[in-house]
């Protein structure tokens, strides 16, 4: 028996997230959707995916992750015009005579292969009772035998005149055990129009033996549905709405982002310096790239004296120029550190009315306004040039048992530099990075939140052990190069400022905080 896998929508309903990418390759937390859908299929059963809209990264991504599955891909290149029942009607003559539809957005906690001994009916119709709201799903009437003997969706409907029956949740879960009858029925209803649950009312009205299953379902058929979901899976959600990271049971790692000018610079830059960035490959869509898996831990792990300072003659070695490169970065400093951080403070005046907030902690501001004072063309005058990895911090560094190092996530240009950017801003995240770990900010080891009335910052940060040790390492590291520590703290407080408003609450307001505080410690 076949299953089939319909994935050809748009998705509307999950933006930001389908603006660039199917909605199956959602990571939940780490692994695409998808991928959790073909793990509950039995192994010796084929698959088959319908796909249209961003197809090919999708498809990629599915047949290289699960190339171990019998998996046969189809195409419906209608998809703007028609629904999931003509998709299904395209792979039709090509499927087992009895098959299983599955949603491509829900995730089932069971081994489908422990239900198949209950497909002896003509249909069977995956039921939930979930408490979602009625009016977005498919609200079938079961008696207590699971028979269903009515449904309703908007203007389909089919009524029972049976009494005490119960409303249960279609949840996309199809059986057929005769494709040809039910391809009859389908064929009926106007293309563009058709849905998969179209024949149910049919084989209602034809006395035929329509059963419900209860499954143990979870919805994310929109984005909403899907983040307050993953909210359950992690203790925060530190992802961003523009860009994805994917990874599949150690084989490979996938990034992709709205913007494919991220992802085409990010693979040049890898190829600029191969010693310390993986080798990647783009994806078809160019949205997005992938590189090996590499078994290891990040620095936040493996914190050690020791790794900070083969750490650093690691960069010294095969990424950064100690002595400056002569190359004018004047233009793209302004760029990078004053028009993108004034963009950024504008995101965070929509969220936060900064002349309201007066203290942290209770302890009154330095400076009229949170945000502080930022001498935008002090720092240009001090950029260091030298090709530099741009978010270089412990969660971002991958050290394995062998001791050797690997750069991730580096940042695609500085300013609209490829090759070059700032030492200086690399120091300084890898001193953001101690000062506040992101690891702990992920586990939600932090507590931060406004006051009611908007004019108190509260928060609570336990500072790591080994703080003051790294920050020892740091200082050192400037003074036997000659560079000058001044430079690279002043940067702190920009670099938290520019991250908060890409951040979920708490977060965003535990790096206000933090960015008030540095700034004025230096001053």
């Amino acid at each position: 028996m076949d299953f089939c896998i319909l994935s050809a929508g748009i998705g509307s309903r999950f933006s930001p997230f389908s603006d660039y990418a199917n909605k199956t390759l959602a990571p939940f937390p780490f692994e695409p959707l998808i991928s959790q859908i073909i793990e509950a299929i039995p192994k010796n059963n084929r698959i088959f995916i319908v796909t249209g809209y961003l197809n090919r990264d999708l498809e990629e991504i599915v047949k290289e992750i699960h190339s171990d599955r019998d998996i046969i891909i189809s195409q419906n290149l209608a998809y703007r015009e028609t629904g999931m029942g003509d998709s299904l009607l395209s792979i039709i003559d090509d499927i087992s005579e009895s098959f299983v539809v599955i949603p491509n957005d829900g995730i089932y906690r069971i081994k489908l292969e422990d239900k198949l001994s209950i497909y002896e009916s003509d249909i069977v119709v995956g039921s939930s009772l979930n408490t979602y709201d009625k009016k977005d799903y498919t609200v079938l009437k079961c008696n207590t035998n699971n028979d269903v003997l009515g449904l309703k969706r908007f203007d389909i409907v089919q009524d029972s005149n049976e009494e005490n029956l119960t409303s249960k949740l279609f949840t996309g879960f199809l059986y057929v055990k005769n494709k040809h009858k039910y391809k009859e029925y389908l064929s009926k209803y106007p293309s563009g129009q058709r849905e998969i649950y179209f024949p149910i009312k049919d084989y209602i009205r034809g006395n035929k033996t329509i059963k419900s299953l209860d499954l143990d379902w979870v919805d994310c058929g929109t984005y909403e549905k899907y983040k307050r979901e993953l909210k359950n899976l992690v203790d925060y959600d530190f992802s961003k709405s523009n860009e994805t990271l994917l990874i599949y049971k150690d084989k490979r790692v996938y990034k992709i982002f709205s913007d494919s000018d991220i992802s085409i610079k990010r693979v040049k830059k890898s190829d600029m310096y191969p010693m310390a960035f993986p080798k990647c490959r783009e994806l078809p869509s160019k949205f997005g790239y992938s590189y090996e898996y590499m078994e290891g831990n990040t620095l936040y792990e493996e914190s050690s004296r020791e790794n900070l300072e083969n750490l650093l003659k690691f960069l010294e070695t095969n990424l950064w120029e100690m002595k400056p490169e002569n190359i004018n970065l004047y233009n793209d400093g302004y760029s990078f550190y004053k028009q993108k951080t004034i963009k950024r403070i504008n995101l965070l005046e929509e969220k936060f009315n900064f002349n309201q907030i007066k203290s942290i902690n209770n302890q009154k501001l330095n400076y009229i306004s949170l945000i502080p004072p930022f001498k935008f063309e002090e720092i240009i005058s001090n950029i260091h040039p030298s090709p530099i990895h741009g978010d270089l911090q412990y969660d971002n560094v991958l050290v394995d048992s062998n001791k050797n190092f690997l750069l991730i996530d580096w940042r695609h240009e500085f300013g609209s530099n490829i090759k070059y950017g700032d030492l200086y801003y690399d120091l300084a995240k890898l001193l953001g990075g101690i000062l506040l770990n992101y690891k702990k900010i992920k586990q939600g080891k932090f507590e931060a939140s406004l006051s009611k009335d908007g004019r108190n910052i509260f928060y609570k940060y336990d500072e790591d052990k080994y703080v003051k040790e790294h920050q020892e390492i740091i200082y050192d590291f400037h003074f036997r190069n000659n560079l000058n520590i001044n430079n690279t703290r002043k940067l702190l407080s920009l670099i938290y400022i520019n991250m908060a408003p890409l951040h979920e609450p708490p977060f965003d307001i535990l790096l206000l905080a933090f960015a008030n505080k540095i700034f004025w410690s230096n001053d």
